[in-house]
């Protein structure tokens, strides 16, 4: 790697006489140049004696060139006609190779374009094969940001072309409103889901939040609640704040109330999140673009205000986008959602993602009570003596007796 030409000067050896000095050998060498005017290739061998190439056209030298490249030895090339005409491409022969296929993580997914997070952390525009679209993955989005994905680099190594989605270790589903799929996937390998809510402008109805957190732990997603806007509560907002806090407390649901003006709020949210994969997720409206700009200043994810009219949010968040966070982890900041279909949960099933139900039903008299009318229900009981929240246990049989008929039937 250390071989170089050197010109000799014109009053000891004629002009077009060069010494190459080798890396391995300590002796010096000196070559004459042809008489005519062919560029000549002079790698360094093995050995301890260079050898001379005539190159007769560009398409050799560029052959000649490869081979030496994955040989990672220097080359030299000279021209007889002056000592300037010497061209060195020492440097490209030993540029590292850049990788083929790389490894990342989405950070962005719009349509069928994403942007990947690689491993040297930079990120990279990517597409993906039309295969992902028929392999079983029904879905509005087969590739979800936080997926972890291989990509290979395409002519240009400036964007990728993604071919492989590694295992999943989670996902947030629900049923799509658009008919002509079955399901949106909100996310990918999540360390933390936080609902985003809010008792008034906009209100958050229990539905959606228990069809929520039933999801979350059908995937297995740890989910805590944020009970947001406290500083805009009346008396008697506050009053139900506190009391849909206690529920899901009791439950065994994390449950704050927050404000992005606090900052002992934004604080503790900080010490949360730290080192998490973090999903924001709730209504339109509900704060979660402020709240992420309060826990990361610079972010400047844009919000808007509450439409006057309806008392509810307006989309400002048009797609999920994956933010690195200056303490360690991320927050995924989701497009506000209208409605929360759970997806494809067995009726026999259902009550293991309502952790009380699935605790109280422990004790009824039939393994297959499915808590409706049957005889020596103890749900209903606990439902009737106020140990399990009427609210909660409306959910529960809202979605086992799938009223909400937006959604279609699981394929």
């Amino acid at each position: 790697p250390s071989s170089f030409l050197l010109p000799l000067s014109s009053f000891l050896f004629p002009p077009s006489s060069f010494l190459l000095p080798l890396a391995e050998g300590r002796s010096s060498f000196l070559f004459p140049l042809s008489s005519g005017r062919r560029p000549f290739l002079l790698p360094p061998s093995s050995g301890r004696r260079p050898f001379l190439f005539p190159l007769s056209s560009a398409k050799i030298l560029n052959e000649a060139k490869n081979r030496m490249v994955y040989r990672k030895n220097p080359i030299l090339f000279m021209e007889s006609k002056s000592i300037t005409g010497i061209i060195s491409t020492f440097g490209n022969c030993h540029k590292p190779q850049r990788k083929i296929y790389v490894k990342g993580i989405v950070t962005k997914s719009t349509g069928n374009r994403y942007k990947v997070l690689n491993e040297e952390g930079r990120f990279v525009d990517c597409t993906f094969k039309g295969k992902f679209k028929i392999s079983g993955i029904r879905s509005t989005n087969p590739i979800a940001v936080g997926d972890r994905v291989i990509y290979k680099l395409e002519e240009n190594q400036e964007t990728g072309l993604i071919t492989e989605i590694e295992d999943r270790k989670n996902y947030m589903i629900r049923k799509a409103s658009n008919l002509s799929k079955e399901t949106h996937i909100l996310a990918a390998n999540i360390d933390l889901a936080l609902l985003v809510l809010t008792t008034s402008r906009p209100v958050t109805q229990p539905g959606f939040i228990d069809r929520f957190l039933a999801s979350a732990e059908a995937y297995r997603i740890p989910a805590h609640l944020l009970i947001n806007k406290k500083d805009l509560f009346t008396q008697e907002e506050m009053e139900e704040a506190l009391e849909l806090q206690a529920i899901y407390n009791k439950i065994g649901y994390k449950t704050l109330l927050i404000s992005a003006l606090d900052l002992d709020d934004i604080k503790t949210l900080q010490e949360l999140i730290r080192d998490k994969i973090c999903l924001f997720a709730g209504n339109s409206g509900v704060g979660k673009s402020t709240l992420a700009n309060a826990i990361e200043p610079g972010l400047d994810l844009k919000t808007d205000s509450i439409s006057s009219y309806h008392s509810k949010g307006k989309h400002t968040t048009t797609f999920a986008q994956m933010y690195p966070l200056s303490q360690g982890g991320f927050i995924i900041d989701s497009p506000g959602i209208k409605g929360f279909g759970v997806f494809d949960m067995d009726k026999y099933e259902l009550s293991h993602f309502f952790p009380e139900i699935f605790k109280a039903g422990s004790s009824c008299r039939f393994g297959n009570c499915l808590h409706l009318d049957e005889p020596g229900c103890a749900v209903q009981a606990q439902v009737e003596q106020g140990e399990i929240s009427y609210s909660r246990y409306e959910s529960y049989l809202k979605i086992l007796l799938d009223e909400n008929d937006k959604y279609r039937k699981p394929y």
